[in-house]
């Protein structure tokens, strides 16, 4: 499986042999459900049609679940029941992997399992656990972008690598999100497009693109420069709140940063729950900023939320006035 992304690695191991009984993802929210779904149910014999997917609520308790995957099969169908972040007894559950139900279970944990757990000693002695990691390192970026590629040419669009690399710097590399987006792109384009980066502008929130943009100039203290982009965002129907949230949580894992001893990217990223891509491009800005700046700009934020929330202020002009103090203009 060299080369491959973790999704595709993941969605490999699912097609090897016979359907097992029990799945348990372990990892990040990476995994595209779609990919999953259909990896599993095209494992299923035509005889076995129709077939049913069934998604359970977080709440749900283990007994309802296991009552579920033992009810019998009627007519061919084979259950698959997705539980995501479940709370699950040790003890049931390891005695249920021993003797498992007619259905298939698809367990995914996004923040990944306890290996020091009996249950999941024993999910992966038995080959139930896949585990793989998002793309990391400094060559996560090229995979993410040829995937891109790869994904685009599946759907019948020509997708440049040039125009892949700039698309994946503007909306990250979250697979999950990517593939979503691709299929709109797809079904907006139709087979044979050459996608070109005016295409792709319609696709990317305009507050995420600017976010990076608008920390440079806080930092520069170009008002007349923050100002025109936040008119901008407005006018292509950014939400202040929204935009203010996103300020937020960009300056927060700066001071963590900032807070934290050198690491490589990948270190980091993986200390913070962030991708390594995400983690050097905040770190390279953060050389600008001193912890000081950040927890003055990430206090001006904060107070011009609270603003809004509690009807203090209306939210253009909180916005407004949080971005202009907090370049201390």
């Amino acid at each position: 499986m060299k080369g491959l992304l973790p999704y595709e690695e993941a969605a490999a191991a699912i097609l090897e042999g016979k359907v097992a009984p029990v799945y348990v993802l372990s990892g990040p929210l990476w995994l595209p459900l779609q990919a999953i779904k259909e990896a599993l149910l095209s494992q299923t014999p035509p005889d076995m049609h129709p077939l049913v997917w069934q998604r359970v609520e977080e709440e749900a308790t283990w007994q309802e679940v296991e009552d579920i995957l033992r009810m019998p099969p009627f007519f061919g169908v084979r259950r698959h029941v997705y539980w995501e972040n479940p709370s699950l007894p040790g003890e049931s559950f390891a005695r249920y992997l021993e003797d498992p139900g007619p259905g298939v279970l698809i367990l995914r944990y996004p923040g990944g399992v306890d290996g020091r757990q009996t249950w999941v000693k024993k999910a992966k002695e038995k080959g139930y656990l896949v585990e793989a990691g998002p793309p990391a390192g400094r060559q996560a970026l090229d995979r993410v972008v040829g995937w891109v590629v790869r994904q685009a040419k599946g759907r019948g669009l020509h997708f440049p690598l040039s125009v892949s690399r700039w698309w994946v710097e503007q909306m990250g590399t979250d697979l999950d999100r990517l593939d979503q987006e691709l299929e709109k792109l797809s079904l907006l384009y139709g087979e044979g497009h050459k996608v070109q980066q005016k295409d792709l502008v319609p696709f990317i929130p305009p507050g995420e693109a600017q976010v990076f943009s608008l920390a440079d100039q806080l930092a520069q203290r170009q008002g007349k420069h923050i100002l025109e982009t936040v008119a901008k965002l407005l006018d292509q129907g950014e939400e202040p709140l929204r935009l203010l949230a996103l300020l937020e949580s960009h300056f927060r894992l700066m001071l963590t940063i900032l807070e934290m001893p050198p690491m490589t990217p990948s270190a980091l990223g993986e200390r913070l729950g962030q991708h390594p891509f995400r983690v050097q491009k905040i770190q390279n800005q953060a050389r600008r900023f001193t912890r000081r700046q950040v927890k003055r700009i990430l206090l001006h934020l904060l107070e011009a939320e609270a603003a809004i929330k509690t009807g203090k202020r209306l939210p253009e002009a909180a916005l407004w006035q949080a971005l202009m103090e907090a370049a201390g203009i």
